[in-house]
């Protein structure tokens, strides 16, 4: 018979046992555990024991299950789940920017305790002096941010995670489009002096002119992809300054060459004529460095930007970035009448519409020409004149 207030039985064969609920299942019905003793004291002695033990267990579990749905630990899982898929210099962008502008603002924060409401305030807050960088992010920024969000949460539903957030009503500054090129004649005064140096950095800033090259490109090219018999140069190879997040006895930063951008980035680009000329008295052999003229130095993308820095300066030109180069090369493609899908291939373009949208900037100039393009078809000067010669 068992005792008064506990589930302590003598069962037919004599021992002792004593339950004890685990759980409850959805309909209420109770799951039920047992131990034996050979007596009502072991019997008691092993259920208490057994009591405690199911409950810290069953406490370390349910931490765990907390600590898995922290926000900022389904981040890190993203991103190392992301890591073998991606390139080096992509990770260290989305490592540097969870650490930097996401984890201190969602740290000890669960997953269904972020709500629309909440990432509001927070993008008005990486937009504010309130966030931890001391200065307003800039939209495009905000919006590199935000898209590692969603894509943390996109990653959360296939864990079954569940969470409230919806991103339908979010709003998200707009990365304007801030680039700018040289105006003509600052072109043609760069390219003066461009083609009277000697220095093979400042033919690889000439060749950039009239290629679109990216700065990494430019830096990782070697003269083994330059075709002079075809006039053409190939693009595979790319040079970044990355950080380093292994041990703290190796340097902040390192140079890597590695694959461009994207697949679309390799690519086969033909040489003006010009050029050519430029390139053949300062042609170095095989796998040297084109900016430097030896395969065991290079030159990395924040020198050669330093240099171009100080070529502007000296010719009192606007203080562009080199990126500006590209921009440049691609509004004045568009100007002479490149087909769009010839010039998103030469800069290595996944789609014509990021050559158009983002690398095209006609100039007022060139606007008004337009315009009086339209003037000229319907020949509206003379329907004028003779109007008022009635």
């Amino acid at each position: 018979m068992a005792r008064k207030g506990e589930n302590i039985y003598k069962r037919k064969d004599g021992r002792w046992e004593g339950r004890f609920i685990v759980e409850r299942k959805e309909c209420g019905k109770a799951r039920y555990r047992s131990v034996y003793g050979k007596t009502y004291l072991e019997t008691k002695e092993k259920l208490r024991v057994s009591i405690i033990n199911h409950q810290q267990r069953k406490s370390y579990a349910e931490h765990l299950v907390n600590e898995e749905m922290l926000f900022t630990n389904i981040l890190l899982e993203w991103l190392s789940t992301l890591k073998p898929y991606i390139k080096e210099s992509s990770y260290n962008k989305y490592f540097n920017q969870i650490h930097k502008n996401i984890i201190p603002y969602f740290r000890d924060k669960y997953i269904s305790e972020i709500d629309t409401a909440s990432l509001q305030k927070y993008i008005s807050t990486l937009a504010s002096e309130e966030n931890d960088q001391r200065k307003p992010l800039s939209p495009q920024t905000i919006h590199d941010i935000f898209s590692i969000i969603r894509r943390t949460f996109d990653f959360a539903k296939t864990k079954d995670y569940e969470f409230k957030c919806s991103f339908q009503n979010l709003y998200i500054p707009y990365p304007k489009n801030r680039f700018t090129v040289f105006s003509r004649q600052e072109q043609q005064i760069l390219i003066s002096y461009l083609v009277n140096s000697p220095l093979p950095s400042d033919i690889g800033i000439l060749l950039t002119l009239f290629t679109g090259l990216r700065v990494g490109e430019i830096c990782a090219l070697r003269w083994n992809k330059i075709n002079i018999g075809s006039g053409s140069l190939y693009v595979d190879q790319s040079m970044q300054r990355i950080q380093n997040h292994t041990t703290d006895h190796e340097a902040k930063t390192r140079i890597i060459i590695t694959a461009p951008k994207s697949l679309s980035s390799i690519r086969t680009i033909p040489l003006p004529e010009f050029i050519l000329s430029n390139l053949i008295p300062i042609r170095k052999p095989g796998d040297a460095f084109f900016l430097t003229g030896t395969s065991n130095k290079f030159m990395e993308p924040r020198t050669l930007q330093y240099k171009f820095r100080k070529i502007l300066c000296d010719l009192n030109i606007r203080k562009l970035n080199f990126h500006a180069l590209r921009h440049t090369f691609a509004t004045r493609c568009v100007e002479s009448g490149f087909d769009a899908k010839s010039l998103s291939e030469i800069l290595g373009h996944a789609s014509v519409n990021v050559t158009l949208n983002r690398y095209v900037h006609p100039s007022d100039e060139i606007k008004l020409e337009n315009m009086k393009k339209l003037e000229d078809l319907f020949d509206v000067n003379k329907t004028i004149n003779g109007r008022f010669n009635l």
